[in-house]
C-alpha cells in the first residue's frame, strides 16, 4: 500500500480520538457549541508535576499554530504543484 494511505490513516484515527476525546469529557451539547472544542480540553489539563510551567493552553497553542503552518504550507504546495503540472 502507499504511504499516502498509511498517513491518511494515521489523520483520520488522530481526528476520531480527539473528537471522541471531546465529546466524553465535555459532552456532545458542549463540544458542538465550542468553536475550538479541543483548545478548551487543553485548557482544563493541570501539570502539577511542573511547577514551572503555569499556563499550559499557550505551550499548547505554540504546538497548534505550527502545526496548521505546517497544514497550510502543505496545502499550498500541493496547489503550486497541480497548478504547475496543469498549464
Amino acid at each position: 500500500m502507499p504511504a499516502s494511505f498509511y498517513s491518511l490513516l494515521i489523520l483520520f484515527l488522530n481526528l476520531e480520538l480527539v473528537t471522541v476525546w471531546c465529546v466524553g469529557i465535555a459532552g456532545a451539547t458542549e463540544t458542538a457549541s465550542c468553536l475550538f472544542p479541543t483548545f478548551s480540553l487543553a485548557r482544563l489539563i493541570k501539570i502539577t508535576s511542573l511547577p514551572i510551567i503555569e499556563r499550559q493552553d499557550a505551550l499548547f497553542m505554540v504546538f497548534w499554530v505550527a502545526a496548521m503552518l505546517l497544514k497550510i504550507t502543505a496545502f499550498f504546495f500541493a496547489g503550486v504543484l497541480c497548478l504547475s503540472q496543469w498549464c
